[in-house]
């Protein structure tokens, strides 16, 4: 990899890290989400490698375009797109960044393999795979730990700045980012402008045709499995996106040649930039959705509140009447008895006169 291209990618890692936030990571380990992080994860590193077998049988006039998008469907999950378009769709931010996290982790081992399943069976990687693997750990993964080891160590520093210029931090990254891609694509500039406008749009097709699919599928799988709406709306954007950063750090052990690595380069921008854009109004689809639902949930618990309010009251009122009704009882019995005394006191009073007259009579 060239200094410049190498240095450039060590940055927009280490921004990735350094505007990390792990507070809400364990939101993804709850009961409700390991639905959407088990298919999320099997989703990125798994399932959606696997449409490179198909892609790679399409013959396209330079066939290096084909080539590209199989290294961008081997690749894992976006850095800090799906997590800020999670956030915009109201889902849940923890679970799309343990998926960012852990996909990108497991893929600096995982890629190199795919890589070599689809690629390597066709044409013979530049670089052997161990290369790959050291590669993609020195250029995106150390920087990635980097970056949030800073932010953790210094919580009233460095996070607290990354926070406030992470608007910033975001336009340096897309600036690194897109400095890489000019780089590659220079490279291949007289066999881009030999490229037929034909074969240039189905290259766009296909890199929009992808996610599309991977839209559909992932929104029945999570559908069928039940996934409640925020994380539905996390595993949803970040399992059907993939790494345009990452597969350029790759396309380099495809082939040594500056332009075919052009070449390659150029359906991976398409895909990250149709990515970009279509991720705009399912975002939006997405908030509106969670939002009626929470609309939704908000007025159910009012009902409830409201029940259980009215049955406390009533709980009360019998309550109240039957002390009341205790009372009353009590009262009726204190005074039968005082009845009961004032007739018996009489009785006695008439036998004692009774008594006093008998005598009196017999004398």
């Amino acid at each position: 990899m060239r200094v410049a291209s190498f240095a450039l990618m060590v940055a927009i890692f280490f921004v990735s890290g350094l505007c990390l936030k792990t507070r809400e990571l364990k939101a993804a380990f709850r009961r409700r989400s390991i639905a959407g992080t088990t298919w999320g994860l099997l989703a990125i590193c798994a399932v959606t490698p696997t449409l490179g077998f198909a892609v790679r049988l399409i013959r396209l006039v330079p066939q290096e375009y084909i080539t590209g998008l199989v290294v961008l469907l081997a690749s894992p999950t976006t850095l800090g797109v799906g997590i800020s378009m999670t956030q915009r769709s109201r889902g849940n931010v923890g679970l799309a960044i343990a998926l960012t996290v852990i996909s990108n982790a497991v893929g600096v081992a995982i890629m190199p393999l795919w890589l070599q399943a689809l690629v390597g069976s066709q044409r013979a990687l530049a670089k052997p795979v161990p290369a790959l693997i050291a590669k993609l750990t020195v250029s995106n993964f150390v920087p990635t730990l980097v970056g949030k080891a800073l932010r953790e160590l210094s919580p009233k520093r460095a996070a607290p700045w990354a926070d406030r210029n992470k608007p910033r931090l975001g336009v340096l990254s897309n600036l690194c980012l897109a400095v890489i891609i000019l780089q590659n694509i220079s490279g291949a500039r007289d066999e881009l402008l030999g490229t037929s406008v034909g074969v240039f749009f189905a290259v766009v097709a296909l890199a929009i045709g992808y996610h599309a699919l991977f839209l559909a599928v992932n929104w029945a799988a999570l559908a069928l499995l039940r996934v409640p709406a925020p994380e539905f709306a996390a595993s949803l954007i970040l399992a059907s996106q993939k790494s345009a950063p990452v597969a350029l750090t790759a396309i380099e052990f495809i082939t040594d040649d500056l332009s075919v690595q052009g070449l390659l380069a150029v359906p991976c921008v398409l895909g990250q930039l149709g990515q970009v854009f279509m991720g705009h109004p399912i975002t939006a689809a997405l908030g509106r959705r969670i939002a009626r639902d929470e609309e939704e949930e908000g007025r159910r618990a009012e009902v409830e509140r409201e029940g259980a309010a009215a049955a406390a009251v009533a709980a009360a009122g019998d309550a109240e009447a039957a002390a009341d009704g205790g009372v009353d009882a009590a009262v009726a019995v204190a005074g039968g008895g005082r009845g009961g005394g004032g007739r018996g006191g009489g009785g006695e009073r008439a036998g004692a006169l009774d008594g006093v007259s008998g005598p009196a009579a017999a004398k």
